[in-house]
């Protein structure tokens, strides 16, 4: 661990020689009294052989960056890692939940999406897609957190390397590329079961569409009743199966009525790619299209709520995570201002109504909503 008198890195001060007992820790706060001003205001603790090193950072996320570069040096110490490893295979998880490997002669992040999106081959708006960090919770929700170009995404731990879509600007997506269509319809459907609301007859003709992508052709042979009687959940989103999917006359009639749609679409002779697009197009109409979901709660009367927040070209939602209903939406002219720390995402409303939710990827929310403010205000003409 090297540090300089200044960014310029041109005068060296010292060095820190770590070791497999080292560790880096957070400073209590009982102790910040005593630690010197002028030299940031977020510190943390480097332990070598039993002697304690202070540093201070001027943000909290660049403390929690040197923590977590620190520590992972100390991890690749004990597990006998002294450089990154070349020549790796990387599996990366796909939307379609297909799983492509990339054999990549490092584990840089950029390395290996530029292996990735050669493979893939998506002619137009490859810029828009990352590899991210994902993770499924207990109760089937997936989410991720966006690499940057220069981390390593060698030791995953508990989470997956996937390739998603992460920005996405509704009216502008040009379908024509047919793996493009491919991926954008794999990862709509998948939002569409997990967080989004629709009502009856919306969700069964996305079900129908998406019954004749899956099976190529509809016929009155296979896709009787019955066919979709014990993986319906794959159909029909999880905010309608949590209302009535106990409810066996509920959920007969929804299959009914998604095979005798299907078997309708069938006799318009659309093609699979105008089924996906059609499929993408109908699920635009959504608010919560393109949209980035984190976990968050709130705080009300003492009790903590959880909630999921979404983040698209155009604004904030938040979404009851118990049943997946929208609770509210704030589109971006209505916030004046926002910030974030840590533990915390905050933003002002018009009318100075403030709102507080708790979470560890305040960062990463203010990251995407940098970028879509952006891209309005470039355009707002």
């Amino acid at each position: 661990l090297v540090y300089y008198k200044d960014d310029s890195l041109k005068d060296k001060k010292g060095d820190f020689q770590l070791e497999t007992s080292s560790s880096v820790s957070e400073i209590p706060e009982s102790y910040h009294k005593n630690l010197p001003t002028g030299v940031g205001n977020h510190f943390f603790q480097v332990n070598i052989r039993g002697r304690s090193t202070k540093l201070a950072c001027d943000h909290e996320t660049e403390k929690e960056k040197w923590m977590d570069g620190i520590s992972t040096a100390i991890l690749q110490l004990k597990s006998g890692i002294e450089k990154v490893k070349t020549g790796a295979d990387f599996s990366v998880h796909m939307p379609d939940r297909s799983v492509l490997t990339a054999s990549v002669k490092t584990s840089n992040a950029k390395d290996v999406f530029l292996k990735v999106a050669t493979t893939v081959a998506i002619q137009k708006g490859i810029q828009f897609f990352s590899l991210v960090k994902a993770y499924t919770t207990p109760d089937r929700l997936d989410f991720y957190n966006v690499f940057s170009e220069r981390d390593n995404v060698a030791d995953l731990g508990p989470y997956r390397l996937a390739f998603y879509r992460v920005i996405c600007l509704k009216g502008r997506d040009d379908l024509s590329d047919p793996k493009l269509l491919a991926v954008e319809y794999s990862q709509t459907v998948r939002a569409n079961l997990m967080f989004f609301e629709y009502d009856e007859n919306d969700a069964i003709e996305l079900a129908a569409l998406q019954l004749k992508v899956k099976e190529g052709t509809i016929n009155s042979v296979t896709h009787t009743r019955g066919f979709l009687s014990e993986n319906l959940h794959e159909y029909m989103p999880d905010s309608q199966l949590m209302r009535y999917g106990d409810n066996a006359e509920v959920t007969n009639k929804w299959e009914a009525d998604i095979l005798n749609r299907a078997a309708e679409i069938e006799d318009t002779k659309k093609s699979i790619n105008e089924c996906m697009e059609e499929y993408i197009t109908k699920s635009q109409e959504n608010p919560l299209y393109g949209c980035t979901f984190f976990e968050v709660s709130m705080i009300r009367e003492e009790t903590d709520y959880a909630y999921i927040l979404g983040v698209n070209s155009t604004g904030l939602h938040v979404i009851d995570r118990k049943t997946r209903s929208l609770v509210v939406s704030f589109p971006y002219v209505s916030i004046m201002r926002w910030s974030r720390s840590s533990k915390k995402f905050n933003f002002t409303t018009q009318g100075e109504n403030h709102w507080t939710m708790l979470t560890k990827q305040g960062e990463e929310i203010n990251k995407f909503m940098g970028i879509y403010v952006r891209f309005l205000l470039d355009n707002k003409d």
